[in-house]
């Protein structure tokens, strides 16, 4: 069986991910893309379509970011609770924490490839 510590530590790693691209990163892709979208068209972000569809992909990766914070809740409750299921969601900690980088990377791209 796998110590207790283990599960913790990579399901906090998860939620710290998980938080700060959801806040901090969240914050610097609305206010970068929303900044050069309107310095190329002029526009706010509803006010024309290539900037609306850019605030679109923002908005979708952040709230996706914040659906990655509950899973990674969820999976530190399971630790606390199921200690059978240690190594599995170890495994399952890793993958989302892998799984955030990659959300905000491709919510990124697709935002800065829409205008």
């Amino acid at each position: 069986m796998w110590p207790r510590w283990v599960p913790a530590l990579a399901g906090s790693v998860a939620l710290v991910a998980a938080l700060g691209f959801g806040t901090f990163g969240w914050f610097v892709n609305a206010f970068g893309i929303g900044s050069d979208c309107t310095d190329k068209y002029s526009c706010g972000s509803g006010s024309c379509t290539p900037c609306a569809i850019a605030h679109a992909w923002v908005w979708a990766g952040g709230i996706g970011e914040w659906v990655l914070v509950a899973t990674a809740v969820a999976i530190l409750v399971m630790a606390a609770r199921l200690p059978h299921w240690r190594r599995a969601i170890t495994i399952a900690a890793v993958a989302v924490t892998l799984f955030v980088v990659a959300w905000y990377a491709a919510s990124t791209a697709m935002a800065e490839r829409s205008y």
